[in-house]
């Protein structure tokens, strides 16, 4: 991270970059939080044709996509806030009109029209989207129908608006697996999956990783599915990240403790043994 501007460091080249220089169409969705100061820090400065989604961490409201200063300085939008919704193509960047629309609907929608515009005008060239949902992540918000549909099956209602957040999530990441499937990207794709870091105990289960959001133990879930020749292949781990964070850290100096507990993994392949794999290796 660059100190002076909060970004990733523009010496560096993301994985965009890198692909584009393979001839890759990239795209990106949703949270950034790698930069916005200038736009050299913005998505579509680093390897993205197109973005739309925000610079920040979190949007303060999930309709209305709006983030305040924090300066206290007064925006025009709900709440005094200012929108922080983007919507930027090339070297154009400007502010989506887009308000009033349940954010992972957005997100969803786009993604399905973004691949659904390349498949028709550019399919002889490879495809890279990132997709960052903010659920399940504060504000706690979920459309009332969906907190409905849990009201018998879920007691807290704390609960129920986390449950109906990823679940609107999970439809939308239905939708764009069916536009791949739909627009004949599917046969030869990779879809990786990661989460954030593990949520906070009033409202999130981080089972089986002990702790919370701003804790040493905490998690997250990643998960891989390969499609190819018919064929499809898939991977899934749980990994204690800051513990694993702070291990590497530590082999460095001695300033950063060695955590006491190593990274777990869960994964879906099995050895020979029939025994869950803590490692893989791909074929090259």
């Amino acid at each position: 991270m660059d100190a002076n501007k909060l970004g990733a460091d523009t010496r560096f080249k993301l994985l965009p970059q890198l692909l584009e220089a393979k001839g890759y169409v990239s795209h990106a969705i949703g949270k950034w939080h790698l930069g916005g100061a200038t736009r050299a820090y913005t998505p579509t400065y680093r390897g993205y044709s197109t973005f739309l989604g925000y610079y920040h961490a979190m949007t303060e409201d999930y309709w209305a996509h709006t983030h305040s200063t924090g300066s206290g300085c007064a925006g025009p939008g709900l709440a005094n806030l200012w929108s922080d919704m983007s919507n930027n193509t090339g070297t154009s960047l400007s502010i989506s009109p887009d308000n009033g629309t349940y954010e992972s609907i957005l997100f969803g929608d786009h993604a399905v029209r973004t691949i659904a515009n390349h498949a028709r005008t550019a399919p002889s060239r490879p495809l890279f989207m990132y997709m960052a949902f903010h659920n399940e992540h504060d504000p706690h918000q979920a459309p009332r129908g969906d907190i409905d549909k849990l009201e018998s099956v879920i007691r807290s209602d704390t609960y129920k608006v986390t449950a109906a957040q990823i679940a609107t999530m999970d439809l939308q990441i239905g939708r764009i697996y069916t536009a791949l499937q739909e627009s004949k990207l599917l046969e030869n794709a990779i879809i990786s999956f990661s989460s954030d870091n593990g949520g906070p105990l009033d409202h999130a289960n981080n089972w089986p990783h002990r702790g919370h959001h701003d804790r040493l133990r905490t998690a997250v879930l990643t998960g891989l599915r390969v499609h190819t020749d018919g064929a499809v292949f898939q991977a899934a781990s749980m990994v204690s990240t800051k513990a694993e964070s702070a291990r590497r850290l530590s082999s460095g100096g001695p300033r950063c403790p060695r955590p006491r507990s190593a990274p777990s993994t869960m994964a879906s392949p099995t050895s020979a043994t029939g025994e869950p794999r803590t490692r893989w290796a791909w074929p090259g």
